[in-house]
């Protein structure tokens, strides 16, 4: 989780406290860092996610949950 906090915190400029804090808030980042963080995501990660997939990341548990699924986490 650790590498996902940091890639977003580095994005987004948010605290990775305050990250820590909001892991289950909705759209605490724009649509612009959104697109920024999926790509980020499937370069570190080596994959590709689908349209839904990407629809439904709107959070850091839900990231999370996307990552478990594919077994990337």
């Amino acid at each position: 989780m650790e590498k996902i906090i940091n890639i977003i915190s580095e994005i987004t400029s948010i605290k990775k406290q305050e990250l820590n804090a909001k892991i289950n808030e909705d759209s605490i980042w724009d649509s612009f860092n959104h697109v920024s963080i999926i790509m980020a995501l499937e370069e570190e990660f080596n994959c590709i996610f689908e349209d839904e997939e990407i629809m439904n990341m709107k959070s850091i548990s839900k990231i999370l949950d996307v990552l478990n699924k594919k077994d990337l986490i």
